[in-house]
């Protein structure tokens, strides 16, 4: 497990069992919803618990999924969020942090995430006349690493102008055999 500190920035990353085969488990999901997700190579999935609210999205994730939706066929991607219609639910923080829906992406596709996330917050900042600087994010990532039910949990907190460069710092092969 790593974890780095300052005082921009907090990154950790450690194994965690999630991974697309465990997702109709992990998140109670019907068959039906389950069965698209492993057509998909990226997922926004519900954080299952905060205060008294469970498999909740945060605010704005559906903005999130239909801008990663609109850069499917130039990226080769395939979308998907973790939830039933009837079921999807967004919790609003009220807070100067951008919270982005949890992800979990197969390895390959690990830096495009991060490029389209980094894309999509820049885009943000914009509609709201902010510097990087000015806004802090929080940004799970969960990363499908080779066949060996690795998967490496990756939590960054810190302001939106470091996000896209600590996170292409990152060794992914490497850490997950830490």
């Amino acid at each position: 497990m790593l974890h780095e500190t300052n005082e921009e920035q907090k990154l950790s990353i450690e194994n965690t069992g999630i991974r697309f085969e465990s997702l109709n488990k992990d998140y109670e999901l019907s068959e039906e919803i389950y069965l698209g997700l492993l057509n998909s190579n990226l997922v926004l999935l519900p954080t299952k618990e905060y205060s008294d609210a469970k498999n909740f999205f945060p605010e704005h994730t559906i903005n999130f999924f239909e801008f990663l939706k609109s850069k499917e066929k130039k990226y080769e991607i395939a979308v998907d969020i973790a939830s039933d219609d009837q079921d999807y639910k967004e919790l609003e923080l009220h807070s100067n942090i951008v919270h982005i829906s949890e992800i979990l992406v197969k390895g390959p596709l690990f830096d495009i995430a991060v490029s389209l996330i980094a894309s999509y917050l820049y885009d943000l900042l914009k509609s709201r006349n902010k510097k990087p600087s000015e806004i802090n994010t929080h940004v799970t990532i969960n990363v499908e690493v080779g066949e060996k039910e690795k998967t490496q949990k990756i939590n960054f907190e810190g302001s939106i102008e470091n996000f896209e460069r600590t996170m292409k710092a990152l060794d992914i092969k490497k850490n997950s055999e830490e």
